[in-house]
């Protein structure tokens, strides 16, 4: 199979698993309340996975084993995690307890930013020698 075919089904592949979260935006509420904790874990299992097994080890290759790598990630931890709280508990005019998790805030972040990866991983590929263009 060509390069240029790889990067066509690479493509569908990704295009198809970030309308999961656009479909998801569709369904009742009902069966929305019943998706968005397990598609938000998941989003987030990705993304950390993402982070932790891919993204690490090349900061550590790139810049040594020393301590800043981890305080950074630590960091970058930390101010999600503060700002998660900050728009879950602040951003919010129903009593106190009423509030909800932003669930779909997180389904359509991150539906945007798999396009724009996809994208951003697939355009330049079209442009290589194997490919024709």
């Amino acid at each position: 199979m060509s390069a240029l075919w790889w990067i066509v089904l690479s493509g569908l592949a990704m295009c198809v698993l970030s309308l999961v979260g656009g479909v998801a935006l569709l369904t009742p509420e009902r069966v929305f309340e019943r998706l968005v904790l397990p598609l938000v874990a998941l989003a987030a299992g990705a993304l950390l996975g993402g982070a932790l097994f891919h993204m690490l080890p090349e900061a550590v290759r790139a810049l040594g084993n020393s301590l800043a790598v981890y305080a950074w990630v630590a960091a970058g931890m930390l101010s999600f995690l503060v700002l998660e709280q900050f728009l879950h508990w602040h951003h919010c005019h129903r009593p106190v307890g009423a509030h909800r998790p932003l669930g779909y805030l997180v389904l359509v972040a991150d539906g945007l930013h798999n396009l724009i990866g996809g994208w951003r991983s697939a355009v330049p590929s079209w442009w290589t020698s194997d490919s024709g263009w």
